[in-house]
């Protein structure tokens, strides 16, 4: 023992001696002086409403280590960030401190000390190993399988629990019952069981599992934990510096707070995961909180592409644009250089376009509606100057900020409070009650306790009937199909498509063709990002061939919701969204498979968003979404969500509207993009489109008609020219919907309803019959998909979203006369 003891000690000392010379020298290291806190900017931007029925509080605190030195000092830090503000008991109020505020407290009290004086965060983490031996053998002898450090730090973080957890709660539960608040804040922390506590609050606490979660806690305004949220992704520092685990997708949920609305927490990255963002919106969510810490300089080169402050845009302003249910986002920034790593970024509050009427943007950046409120740089962006001289500028001056700089402005960073009133608009319940859906048979396909969602059903030509969908499978989320060869009464055992480790894979889509050919896409992040794959299948889906990805823009992809359809000489035709980090846009792309799959055309960028040249470079100033495919022989129309400046409208009116193209070649050539409804006073999301007979087209979507998110839509086009729209429903989840059509040109269209049930109607023209499927069991319906097998014959499958958030599959037949 003694001497496996002391080689880890020489480790650690290389380590260590390893973060002085990289984390900017021993003058570092020797000399550092606490850093007073800075007083924080208090932001009031104006109401979006009248009458305001809560405030949300965004703290970008600035991080120091010094207020580690006790739990006093730690508290009075975190006091200090709020002390502008009095507490205010008649209006509900929402507290969020960014992600990690309690990560300092690993180096609390003398045992931190050390550490709190190194250069280096490797070195801090080597002084904290030396520092916590015993209880770290203490904790190998309760969790004996995990190794010890220093390649794992999870011992380590278990060995702190008891001193972290103590402090943190304390902290933050005292603030929520100081400013009658609910409070977000963020630490890394295992699963813990309380073994003393003292005037309600944790004492002593002792670690329950071996793994340690990136973990927001939501605490009442009565100082009570009433949620714990993890982070799902990671970045590479939490991985391989810290030694996080990934929290389950199936945990993800929203918290309804009483006089505040449904708040869904997204940490950091997953603010940008589409499976994330879509279990929250089909959990209701209003708010997303994001929680973040930035650790890299908030402005660097290049200077056109990957600038920082365009990926957070498209994180936190595009969601809340894209996704009907997300009224607003509050985005609190951590700042102040830990060790060798700059954090830094600008806290925010996003709400939609059009509920915003005045300008904003981060630093190096064009200004742009929907911005509520921006915390100030360190510096003043010089908005006259050219694009590219502003950033060349801006990242000068973070290079003075940063670590390691011999600049006066090292480490001033600022701290920003943003403080708002706001009154969402509140999604109604749908109409009054229909009749119950006449189903002939309906099953379940999951057993309960299981997670499936996202369900997507095809029937080949041959009467066989494929269904697949996402599910939870050992940690990881993966495709399942099953298929049916007796018109829906039976189902196989499922199949995974391509189970890939650590990968998650999403919004699965299934075409078939008869004789056993079936092909499904996803998109799949097995690389780190969001790319589109396609695999196909020659024996009714028992095998499948290894996927195909496709050609991605610069920039790193973030694909979302493909569409995949069959046309009728045996081409396979696939679109898809792309919402490109670089330049934080979004764009429509289509490529085509004349061979089954195995070689597709280069993707065509098919939505036409206007360009404006920026410094040389053409960048788009609209951004396109949610496509949805449907082919008459060679000719193929693809509809999608559009947002851009309005024809005579500034780029502050934007609004989502449903544009669709069409192709007379199979997709070769497209003609301009046309507006689906050219009235357009109002907000339209996630279209349907499809084909009834020979150029007639029927469409569907969801409309925010008024200050509220209430109508389901259909209209007609038929040789270009659409009909009066069909009001079908209201109170309805900004989800797809489901469209399919039979031979006798009659249309079926299904949607989900904030109630949680799902609504389906069948009609022809302007007749339309509407009844609605409710759960057997308590739960929501969720993500309706539709199939005809024959005239009278509809299938048709969802997801069972029940309690603990466990969700399981239905399908369900209906025969009609």
């Amino acid at each position: 023992m003694r001497h496996k003891w002391t080689r880890r000690q020489f480790l650690l000392a290389g380590i260590g001696l390893t973060g002085i010379l990289a984390g900017g020298g021993l003058a570092d290291w020797v000399l550092r002086a606490p850093t007073p806190l800075p007083a924080p900017r208090t932001m009031r931007p104006p109401s979006l409403d009248s009458g305001a029925s809560f405030e949300v509080i965004a703290v970008g605190s600035k991080q120091e280590l010094w207020t580690a030195s006790s739990p006093d000092t730690y508290a009075q830090a975190m006091r200090h960030w709020l002390g502008s503000i009095q507490p205010s008991p008649s209006l509900p109020r929402l507290i969020v401190f960014p992600e990690d505020v309690g990560l300092i407290l690993a180096f609390l009290g003398l045992r931190g000390a050390p550490a709190r004086r190194l250069p280096s965060s490797t070195l801090a983490m080597a002084s904290l190993l030396v520092a916590w031996w015993p209880e770290i053998l203490a904790m190998r002898q309760r969790f004996p399988d995990v190794p010890l450090p220093p390649h794992d730090l999870r011992l380590l973080w278990l060995a702190l629990a008891n001193t972290m957890v103590p402090t943190f709660w304390s902290t933050f539960a005292n603030l929520a019952r100081q400013y009658h608040a609910y409070v977000v804040a963020c630490m890394p922390c295992p699963p813990f069981e309380v073994t003393r506590q003292q005037s309600g609050f944790p004492t002593q606490v002792a670690p329950t599992a071996p793994a340690v979660y990136n973990t927001a806690f939501l605490f009442g305004p009565d100082g009570a934990v009433i949620d714990q949220l993890r982070k799902v992704y990671l970045v590479p520092v939490e991985h391989q510096l810290l030694s996080l685990s990934p929290g389950r997708l199936e945990e993800v949920h929203g918290v309804t707070l009483p006089g505040v609305g449904k708040v869904g927490v997204v940490i950091s990255k997953d603010a940008w995961m589409p499976d994330v963002l879509d279990r929250l919106e089909m959990d209701g969510v209003e708010i997303l909180i994001q929680p973040d810490a930035n650790d890299a300089r908030w402005a660097s080169r290049p200077v056109l592409t990957a600038w920082p402050p365009d990926g957070w845009k498209a994180g936190n302003w595009v969601s809340v644009q894209k996704h009907m249910g997300f009224e607003l986002s509050v985005n609190p920034m951590m700042t102040g250089n830990l060790f060798e790593l700059p954090f830094d970024g600008q806290t925010a509050l996003v709400a939609k376009v059009a509920r915003v009427p005045w300008l904003g943007q981060y630093i190096g950046q064009a200004s742009e509606g929907g911005f509520v409120a921006v915390a100030p740089w360190v510096v003043q962006d010089p908005v006259n100057q050219p694009l590219p001289e502003r950033r060349r500028f801006l990242a000068s001056v973070a290079s003075a900020l940063a670590p390691g700089s011999r600049a006066s402005l090292r480490n001033r960073y600022q701290a920003t409070v943003i403080v708002h009133r706001d009154a969402l608009r509140r999604a109604p319940q749908h109409d009054q009650p229909t009749p119950l859906f006449p189903w002939r048979k309906r099953q379940i396909l999951a057993a309960p306790g299981t997670a499936h969602w996202l369900p997507n059903l095809a029937k080949s030509l041959d009467g066989t009937l494929y269904l697949t969908f996402v599910a939870a499978y050992h940690g990881q989320t993966v495709i399942g199909l099953c298929r049916s060869d007796d018109g829906g009464a039976t189902f196989s055992e499922p199949r995974w498509v391509e189970p890939v480790p650590s990968a998650s894979q999403w919004h699965p889509v299934v075409a078939a063709w008869p004789q056993g050919r079936v092909a499904v896409a996803w998109i799949d992040n097995r690389n780190g990002d969001w790319q589109l794959r396609l695999a196909a299948s020659h024996n009714w889906g028992q095998d499948f061939s290894p996927s195909v990805t496709f050609p991605t823009p610069e920039g790193q992809p973030l694909a979302t919701r493909p569409c995949l359809l069959t046309a009728e000489n045996g081409s396979l035709l696939v679109a898809w969204s792309d919402n490109r980090l670089a330049n934080a846009v979004g764009a429509i792309y289509f490529s085509r498979s004349g061979d089954f799959g195995r070689y597709w055309s280069s993707p065509l960028k098919v939505s036409d968003c206007p360009t404006e040249v920026v410094g040389g470079v053409a960048l788009d100033t609209g951004y396109a979404w949610n496509p949805s495919l449907a082919c008459d022989g060679d000719v193929v129309a693809l509809a999608w969500q559009d947002f851009r400046p309005l024809q005579g409208e500034d780029r502050r009116t934007r609004r989502n509207q449903i544009r669709w193209a069409i192709s007379l070649d199979g997709g070769h050539r497209w003609q301009p993009s046309q507006p689906l409804q050219p009235d357009m006073g109002r907000e339209q999301y996630v279209p349907r489109i499809g084909r009834v007979g020979p150029k007639h087209w029927a469409a569907a979507w969801v409309e925010q008609r008024s200050t509220t998110k209430e109508t389901f839509l259909v209209t007609w086009i038929q040789n270009g020219q659409t009909s009066p729209v069909n009001r079908l429903g209201s109170g309805v989840l900004g989800l797809p919907p489901a469209m399919a059509m039979t031979e006798d040109q009659t249309v079926w269209v299904a949607w989900t309803t904030t109630a949680g049930t799902l609504g389906v109607s069948r009609g022809a023209g302007g007749q339309w019959q509407t009844a609605h499927v409710a759960p057997k069991a308590p739960g929501k319906l969720q993500a309706p998909t539709l199939a005809t097998l024959s005239p009278g014959h509809l299938a048709m499958a969802w997801t069972h979203s029940g309690p603990q958030n466990a969700s399981t599959l239905e399908v369900a037949m209906a025969l009609f006369e």
